[in-house]
């Protein structure tokens, strides 16, 4: 059986009424479900280029387990993370904290909440003037939508409205969920503290 794929190259995600572009192939259009194939991707070594419109493609969960991209090559535009044009809503990129080189751009996604919370610069990014995040969904539209950082976030920022979606924790980190106190791992589906000690 292949192993699981833990890191790529430079990878495009560009869906039009044409088809999808990849690194070096040409598809059919298809359904965002397709992209399951890379929940177990860890690292991108060159870049991640997304442009892509689809009723069902509203988050990037599909890369929760992604932690870096490198930007060893860059695109044309020099960048290393570039996500444009696209129907999402949120980003989802719960695991990611490392692009040390290229531009980072998000811009023109009229739909997309939580880009602006994030404090980039957590990301170990080589220059804050690189990042461009622009013209995305207005914040009143994204509160109207309860579409907000949750409360647990510090103010590094979110990728997502859950406590699991959370840079930093203004509290405590149970696993992956940020948390007021140890009470508060019933509501996280844990069956007491106790249980659950271990983890912290």
């Amino acid at each position: 059986q292949q192993q699981q794929q833990q890191q790529s190259s430079g990878l495009v995600i560009n869906q039009n009424s044409s088809g999808t572009v990849g690194p070096s192939l040409w598809h059919k259009p298809m359904h965002p479900s397709r992209l399951e194939v890379f929940k177990t991707l860890r690292e991108i070594t060159d870049y991640l280029i997304i442009k892509a419109k689809h009723p069902d493609f509203k988050d990037l969960s599909y890369f929760t387990n992604l932690r870096a991209i490198n930007g060893g090559r860059t695109t044309d535009m020099l960048q290393a993370l570039s996500i444009t044009r696209t129907s999402l809503v949120s980003l989802n990129l719960r695991s990611l904290f490392h692009i040390p080189k290229g531009k980072i751009t998000i811009e023109d996604n009229p739909e997309l909440c939580f880009a602006d919370t994030i404090d980039w610069k957590q990301l170990n990014i080589s220059r804050p003037e690189d990042v461009t995040i622009r013209n995305n969904a207005e914040s009143s539209k994204c509160r109207a939508a309860t579409l907000q950082c949750h409360e647990q976030c510090a103010r590094d920022g979110c990728w997502g409205p859950g406590p699991d979606e959370c840079l930093s924790c203004n509290n405590y980190k149970l696993d992956e969920y940020c948390v007021v106190n140890c009470s508060s791992t019933e509501s996280l589906g844990f069956l007491s503290y106790e249980e659950s000690v271990g983890t912290l």
